[in-house]
């Protein structure tokens, strides 16, 4: 549904910028500047909303072994330790799709602090991150992060980073969209 509202609002927006210039190569000042205010009205009534919503949003606190999905590709924390400057985690990657792969889309894990600092991943986790799964297959991997100076009260959180889905109303990494994070004790 949220693509939907997306993709005709884009639609409209469009269509009145087009009919704005057509207006303004015509020489109709006056309605060039009607579809231009319209086509501002719906694009900030939509920013609106999204912000709006992303005010109200709350946060989702996980707990090791949580399943966060993101349509066909779930993922799950199974471990994490904070060591002197590191964190060490262990994700769980796995599909829900059934009769074709999936490939998770710019999936984004971080280590964040209190003061919402990131850590640094170190390294390229292998299988990586976003690894393509074969249907009902799962895969495991060791993330480390070097935290910090200072650092306190760490979280792990996971989200679809692909750009996309920020614009998205409800969308899993929208400002409008929960934040999912996990405690690092």
């Amino acid at each position: 549904m949220a693509w939907v509202v997306l993709v005709l609002t884009t639609l409209i927006v469009v269509s009145l910028l087009a009919r704005a210039a057509r207006a303004i190569l015509l020489g109709r000042m006056r309605k060039a500047m009607r579809y231009l205010v319209t086509a501002t009205v719906v694009a900030g009534s939509y920013f609106a909303i999204l912000v709006g919503l992303s005010l109200r949003a709350g946060t989702r606190d996980l707990h090791l072994g949580d399943t966060l999905c993101f349509g066909d590709w779930c993922a799950s924390v199974m471990e994490a330790a904070h060591q002197g400057g590191s964190v060490q985690v262990t994700l769980r990657t796995e599909s829900h799709r059934d009769g074709a792969p999936v490939r998770p889309e710019s999936p984004d894990v971080r280590v964040v602090d209190d003061g919402g600092r990131e850590a640094d991943l170190v390294g390229t986790p292998v299988p990586a991150v976003n690894a393509p799964l074969q249907p009902g297959e799962s895969l495991t991997r060791q993330l480390v992060f070097s935290t910090p100076p200072g650092a306190s009260e760490l979280h792990v959180e996971i989200s679809q980073g692909s750009w996309i889905n920020r614009l998205l109303i409800t969308g899993g990494q929208s400002p409008a969209g929960r934040r999912a994070r996990l405690r690092i004790d």
